[in-house]
């Protein structure tokens, strides 16, 4: 599947490229953004089928978060709009988690990714917060933008109900987050009760044989 979109990918780039006015111009783009999107969508899909059926291997390793944190922040920057601020706040200067670095990486990427496409002015802030009494880490993704609607907020996570490819909406995203939350002992849920936008709140255990300092 992914072999003839990636042509027509490459392609209607090359069209978009030759023909640099009027309508050719533009459907050229529009295919082109269209099988963008169809391509995320198998990729994603793809995604969700190997990690439910657990032929993904998890690689548990320490790593220092708060400096993890600001490189995945880095990495977002130029997805915000312009005039959107961008902010990072833990509660502590230095922590090390076990965990997968590759799957923690791809489920803030998803959560900051999110934020930004669909918040366009106010701010996007990525928030740990380390809790020893409960052995978690939480890590926060708030943003201003429209949040979620109330009718469809208990589906956010689910595979199916979750994809809106005609509006650029969010695809599978939560439910990898979901699954990846789930392969690491986790949670990840919404808050339903904050108003300024939307929050995300993933719950990762401190496994008893990290070192922290």
């Amino acid at each position: 599947i992914k072999t003839p979109l990636d042509s027509i990918v490459g392609f209607s780039s090359k069209l978009g490229e030759m023909y640099d006015r009027g309508e050719t111009k533009e459907f050229a783009s529009i295919i082109k953004n269209s099988s963008d999107l169809l391509l995320k969508l198998v990729d994603d899909t793809i995604c969700v089928s190997l990690l439910q059926t657990e032929q993904t291997p998890f690689v548990l390793e320490n790593i220092e978060i708060n400096r993890f944190c600001k490189e995945i922040l880095q990495g977002v920057e130029s997805h915000l709009t312009p005039g959107v601020v961008l902010n990072f706040r833990s509660s502590t200067d230095r922590f090390i988690l076990q965990t997968d670095a590759a799957r923690l990486k791809q489920v803030l990427d998803i959560l900051l990714t999110n934020a930004a496409k669909f918040t366009k002015k106010g701010e996007i802030s990525l928030i740990y917060l380390v809790s020893q009494e409960k052995e978690v880490v939480q890590f926060i993704v708030e943003d201003t933008g429209p949040g979620i609607p109330k009718d469809i907020q208990d589906r956010i996570f689910d595979s199916v109900d979750n994809v809106d490819v005609s509006a650029q909406g969010v695809g599978l995203g939560l439910a990898i987050c979901k699954i990846v939350a789930n392969r690491l002992d986790g949670t990840i849920s919404l808050d339903t009760v904050y108003e300024e936008g939307t929050r995300i709140i993933f719950t990762h255990p401190i496994r008893n044989n990290n070192n922290n300092y």
